[in-house]
């Protein structure tokens, strides 16, 4: 039988190795009576993964609370937020099919428009969420990600008010990424709806480089909206 000593032990490993989990599935009991882990898996904090040189090169960053195996652009994303890691964050997952790539800020203003692209047709083939004010070449990194997925033909920017996000960095970031990534906004369907600090040079910037924006004139799921008639209208076969 399990006892106490034992879950006092799990309990010492779980806070010894920053764990976010540590389950032993299937527990045995042996043909004398002895209880053996015949399974364990444990989760690790990534943040204290510096705390655990042993474990480094045994997780797999990123993939605590998965619910399946990273894509390696999942995992080429992960690096990207690692870019001047100490100025914003992000996290990007891919979602099977899909033509529109999703990227927005803030946390509950990402599911909100989310919900709202699928509700207008829209087809997301990611969801990818940012905040804390990243530099331009993160924003960069991150847009040329999800817009490299295959089968992605349009691109959907969607963002809260915010009073600590600089939008004309991830303004710059975004319009970087469609020249590096050779795309003209003219024939790819984009909208960015970005309100906030600077939002008067975003605007300037999407403006220079063809991209359509929009402040806060507009609300979070009008931007939706008008993303999903775009892709109707651009790919009428798809629409279906």
């Amino acid at each position: 039988m399990v006892t106490a000593g034992s879950l006092s032990k799990l309990y010492d490993i779980f806070i010894k190795y920053d764990a976010t989990v540590l389950e032993i599935n299937p527990l045995a009991i042996t043909s004398d009576g002895n209880a053996v882990a015949a399974a364990i898996l444990m989760g690790v904090n990534d943040d204290a993964l510096y705390r655990q040189p042993d474990l480094a090169s045994r997780v797999e960053v990123g993939s605590d609370g998965a619910w399946r195996p990273l894509t390696e652009l999942e995992k080429q994303m992960i690096e990207v937020d690692k870019t001047e890691a100490y100025r914003g964050t992000a996290r990007y997952t891919e979602m099977e099919g899909g033509n529109v790539g999703f990227f927005c800020g803030g946390g509950g203003g990402s599911l909100i428009s989310y919900d709202a692209l699928l509700r207008f047709g829209g087809k997301p083939a990611n969801y990818t969420e940012f905040g804390g004010n990243p530099p331009e070449i993160k924003v960069k990194g991150l847009v040329k990600g999800v817009m490299s997925k295959p089968g992605v033909k349009g691109f959907y920017m969607n963002m809260n008010i915010t009073n600590n996000t600089q939008t004309d960095i991830v303004a710059r970031g975004i319009a970087g990424a469609f020249k590096e990534s050779n795309l003209n906004p003219a024939d790819f369907p984009v909208v960015v709806r970005l309100a906030g600090v600077n939002d008067s040079e975003a605007k300037k910037i999407c403006a220079e480089s063809g991209i359509e924006y929009h402040g806060d004139d507009i609300t979070m799921e009008d931007a939706a909206q008008i993303i999903a008639e775009k892709m109707k209208q651009a790919y009428p076969e798809e629409a279906k």
